[in-house]
């Protein structure tokens, strides 16, 4: 997971690469599936584009393979 921020963060910085929505999908993505589910829903209400619904299912998959709990989370940031 490191490695994918780093390299998320080094597109940014060091080559100027201004991220698109399919960016910001991969990292909801790679942080659900390593279980941080509260750090995806920040990295969602910190995205400088809205975010849409491709993003929203990535996140609420990931909170259903980590249980019901996080769920419960999800789905009320999704509505």
């Amino acid at each position: 997971m490191q490695e994918g921020w780093s390299i998320f963060k080094q597109t940014v910085e060091h080559y100027g690469i201004v991220p698109r929505m399919e960016h910001y999908g991969c990292m909801v993505d790679l942080l659900g599936r390593a279980g941080k589910l509260q750090e995806a829903v920040q990295f969602i209400e910190s995205m400088p584009l809205k975010p849409g619904a491709i993003i929203w299912v990535t996140l609420l998959s990931s909170c259903i393979a980590h249980g019901d709990a996080e769920l419960t989370v999800c789905q009320h940031k999704v509505s």
